[in-house]
């Protein structure tokens, strides 16, 4: 039974619902407490969880052993919510402002036969026509032409990719440059070459300790002529510099350098093949094997350089050898030559998806099947794993870049089309590739629509813990 009782004192009427909700100055309560006006709260210094008092010119709220002031946000605060919308934060009388994309590190096992990033932070900026090595541990980033606005830099960073961070490298004393080349000694990397700021070749290079992070200049006494487009190899005691374009011209000339005296040693081009750029070289353990590349008129030939003897050995076979092209890519297997893609000079002909294998001993060719390999392209990578060649990236022939690859097993000729396209790199050409003994570090590069570039790392090998960098979505809501 509800029992109603009223009480009118003046202009106050209190109405009690019996053990149910209180009224004042309202009929019928529909609260426990239901008030028609103002109420007055005082100060207490004591309370129990729920308490709301009056102190201080604030209002506060009692829970857990304390009391907690209310603080009225002024206009424009800012709070950060992990969903968009939040209905809770609009009703409160918040609006959404902006979202905020913030770089997460984490440590995961790897699977093999996928894509993970690379970290950004302290990474160089993106750029293209750098230089790139291995140095066993580490990759090397450095110089190139910035994407975006083509300034040539000089500035490069080292990656471990163990725990996929950056550290930049001390400034260089020699001048931006793109197009230059690179080789690892052992405990150096040594550039040469290249092209200046507004495409002039160079005839300088440095040393780069990566353990005391310090550059020596190379001795440019008897140094090759300035040249970019041009290549070099390291035997384990010099580094060779050959071909490429000069102020004049392409050349065959060249030199090698021997890090241990400093001092450069002219190369013979009594027997060289003819002048060229855009080539490939190798070493084989014992001997430089240049192919391809653009002279007066674009060749399919090559040559063999003896670097004991300092003289050349004599053309590579041009039996079954692939068509004339450049800005293809070469690699050495242990036992053959791989040469895959680049861009053909025929008139209206194709080179397709075509290449080739050369084994020195028996100065003899073979043509790599063409079923499953990627599409026409020039400008790409390709690295070897030790089983296998990796192709990515480049320019298709038909126009656009690629973000797609391929293996290719040298031992049964035959192609593994497409690696998974989960966590792919943007599409590019004129990046570069490393191998670090379990996975594809793929950096820069240029999209020739202009797209944005993000980098990444092909595992082949499972590897745990590798640590990835991943972005936390954060939205920010401002007070009204």
């Amino acid at each position: 039974m509800k029992y109603i009782v009223t009480l009118s004192f003046s202009l106050l009427i209190v109405t009690i619902i019996s053990a149910q909700n209180v009224g004042i100055g309202v009929p019928v309560p529909l609260q426990k407490l239901d008030v028609n006006g103002a109420i007055k709260i005082g100060s207490t210094a004591t309370g129990n969880d729920g308490t709301i008092r009056y102190q201080s010119g604030m209002f506060e709220g009692y829970n857990s052993g304390t009391w907690k002031a209310f603080i009225q946000l002024p206009a424009g605060t800012l709070v950060a919510s992990a969903t968009n919308p939040n209905t809770a934060l609009s009703n409160s009388g918040f609006t959404f402002f902006t979202s905020l994309y913030i770089d997460k590190d984490s440590a995961i096992s790897s699977t093999p036969n996928s894509w993970l990033g690379v970290k950004t932070l302290n990474a160089p900026d993106t750029r293209i026509n750098h230089a790139s090595i291995w140095t066993g541990t580490k990759m090397i980033i450095w110089g190139g032409r910035l994407y975006g606005d083509n300034t040539s830099v000089k500035t490069g960073s080292i990656n471990d990719p163990v725990t996929d961070t950056w550290n930049t490298m001390s400034p260089s004393s020699l001048s931006a440059r793109s197009g230059s080349t690179a080789v690892w000694s052992g405990t150096q990397m040594l550039i040469w070459g290249g092209a200046d700021l507004v495409g002039d070749p160079l005839n300088d290079g440095a040393a780069y300790n990566p353990s005391t992070n310090t550059w020596t200049l190379i001795n440019a006494v008897n140094a090759p002529t300035a040249r970019t487009s041009h290549t070099a190899i390291w035997t384990g005691t010099e580094m060779v510099i050959w071909g490429g374009n000069t102020i004049s011209g392409s050349t065959n000339t060249g030199s090698k350098y021997n890090i241990a005296t400093n001092t450069w040693t002219a190369i013979p081009t009594a027997s060289a093949p003819a002048e060229r750029f855009g080539h490939t070289a190798i070493w084989t353990g014992t001997k430089m094997i240049v192919w391809g590349g653009l002279p007066s008129s674009l060749v399919n030939d090559g040559a063999i350089y003896n670097n004991t003897t300092n003289t050349w050995d004599g053309p590579t076979s041009l039996i079954n050898a692939p068509a004339l092209r450049l800005s293809n890519t070469g690699i050495w297997t242990g036992t053959e030559m791989l040469i895959y893609g680049g861009l053909g000079f025929n008139p209206g002909v194709s080179i397709g998806s075509t290449g080739g294998k050369y084994n020195p001993s028996t100065d003899s060719w073979t043509s790599t099947d063409e079923f499953g390999a990627p599409p026409p392209i020039q400008n790409h990578t390709a690295i070897w794993t030790g089983t296998e060649m990796i192709i990515f990236g480049g320019r298709f022939e038909s126009g656009g870049s690629s973000n797609t690859g391929a293996k290719y097993n040298p031992s049964t000729n035959t192609w593994t089309s497409n690696l998974p396209l989960l966590n792919t790199p943007s599409a590019r050409e004129r990046h570069t590739a490393v191998w670090t003994g379990n996975q594809m570090i793929i950096y820069g590069g240029d999209d020739i629509n202009n797209g944005p570039l993000n980098n990444g790392r092909y595992i082949v090998n499972s590897e745990a813990n590798i640590n990835i960098q991943t972005k936390t979505v954060i939205h920010l809501f401002s007070k009204n």
